[in-house]
């Protein structure tokens, strides 16, 4: 199993998306799949909905986007547009001023205060109830083809397999 640091996500409204990524994850049989969820009790860091350490494949901070597709009415490299107007922080954003500020924490610790001793924490978005071929199929605009290569989808939760193979890909190509 999983080793999961932090209680489970909780279904309560808003955040049905990320209890199903809990639930989903909690299956996965490597012991080498370290889990915290929910992260938003670190003084000066944003909330996280996931971090995922692994051994094979390091360490990764995730946004859990769990909005169907068709929900999406816009979506760039800078805007992220719900149907009705229901204008979202992209994102990209999110993740980068996360990164930052998690970054800037681990620095106070005497540890890291060099900071090439700071873990490199690779940023990623998960699509929970999105696959990648719908994605590619509904977002074909050069403008933003790329950005499904940064992301995981639905359908990387297939397995504990299919998932290491997309954290690996974002590894490699970040």
């Amino acid at each position: 199993m999983a080793t999961i640091h932090t209680e489970l996500p909780q279904d309560r409204p808003g955040h049905h998306g990320e209890f199903v990524v809990g639930k989903t994850l909690e299956k996965f049989s490597n012991p080498g799949l370290e889990l915290w969820f929910d992260v938003n009790y670190i003084a000066g860091v944003t909330d996280l909905d996931l971090i995922l350490m692994d051994n094979q494949v390091g360490l990764y901070i995730i946004e859990i986007k769990s909005v169907p597709l068709d929900a999406i009415e816009t979506f760039t490299m800078t805007d992220f547009l719900l149907k009705e107007k229901q204008v979202r922080q992209h994102p990209k954003s999110q993740l980068l001023t996360a990164s930052i500020k998690l970054r800037d924490y681990l620095k106070r610790f005497p540890k890291f205060k060099d900071k090439r001793r700071v873990p490199f924490l690779q940023t990623t978005v998960l699509w929970s109830e999105i696959t990648r071929k719908e994605w590619k199929t509904r977002f074909s605009d050069p403008a933003i083809s790329g950005f499904e290569e940064m992301c995981i989808f639905k359908d990387d939760l297939n397995s504990y397999n299919s998932l290491i193979s997309s954290l690996q890909r974002l590894w490699d190509r970040p």
